[in-house]
């Protein structure tokens, strides 16, 4: 990667975030390519720092949604103490965030989504270890791209689909390398509808709308709880007196029994109306 490049742009994080919480630090690009390592990729809700670029997981509790942890891990896939090769992919899985979050053109991206490139980042930092070669051998070399999807989970070529789109807008110098093109983009899209056409189910529910059937149903259980006694004593005695509380031309509803039908829910000891 060419460090030297440098361009008077200012980057803003694009990431969601409530507008309380404090953002990421904007990365100045005149002072070269890739951020230095004590950059500021996160800050705390308190506006203290939750995590540098250099860092082995960035802290992005602040920016989810519903204020669960959230990390993205970036030497998970390998144990033990590191060596220079890993590091070396770690670096280069660092850079390919940092351009997701702060180099992407267009809209802002959730930290759910963040997670799944993440993912898809460890992945490719596995297969590139185990086939000694680079993150960057895998995106812009057909033979390498060809052995990876070999071996990836199917689940995977949306987002690195996705992930090649984003690289495609930069040129060499801007990202470092040049990354397969439109050719592999197509394939990689033509692979992931085969693949999820052959799921046959239905898109996930989205968690507004489970949210929200979870609360009014604990609401219309709560509301059953506070009547459930009087409604199975209703339940039992219609089933022992289907004539219980009917009424026909005008008769009096003490009839039957004696007592109303509402008397009769109230009457904890009574079981069956005596007609």
């Amino acid at each position: 990667m060419k460090k030297e490049y440098k361009t008077k742009f200012v980057w803003e994080p694009k990431i969601e975030s409530e507008s309380n919480v404090y953002s990421p630090d904007a990365f100045d690009g005149a002072s070269g390519l890739i951020p230095p390592d004590d950059f500021v990729v996160s800050r705390n809700r308190d506006g203290s720092v939750a995590s540098r670029y250099g860092d082995y997981e960035w802290n992005l509790t602040a920016y989810h949604s519903r204020g669960e942890k959230s990390n993205l891990y970036f030497r998970s896939w390998c144990k033990g103490d590191l060596k220079k090769k890993q590091r070396q992919i770690i670096k280069e899985m660092q850079w390919l965030m940092f351009i997701l979050i702060w180099k992407r053109h267009g809209n802002t991206l959730s930290v759910r989504t963040l997670e799944t490139y993440a993912n898809l980042l460890r992945q490719l930092a596995k297969f590139a270890h185990d086939n000694a070669c680079r993150i960057e051998d895998v995106l812009c070399d057909a033979q390498m791209m060809r052995g990876y999807l070999e071996a990836a989970s199917k689940d995977a070529y949306v987002v690195l689909a996705s992930l090649l789109r984003v690289l495609i807008q930069f040129e060499e110098e801007e990202v470092g390398f040049r990354v397969l093109g439109g050719a592999t983009i197509a394939t990689l899209q033509a692979l992931a509808h085969e693949y999820q056409s052959g799921l046959k189910q239905h898109a996930p529910v989205p968690t507004r709308i489970y949210s929200y059937l979870i609360t009014h149903l604990m609401r219309e259980l709560s509301d059953f709880v506070a009547i459930s006694d009087s409604y199975l004593r209703v339940v039992e005695m219609c089933a022992t007196d289907p004539l219980l509380g009917s009424v026909s031309g005008g008769a009096n509803p003490r009839k039957y029994g004696g007592e109303s039908l509402s008397e009769n829910i109230g009457n904890k000891d009574r079981h069956k109306v005596i007609s």
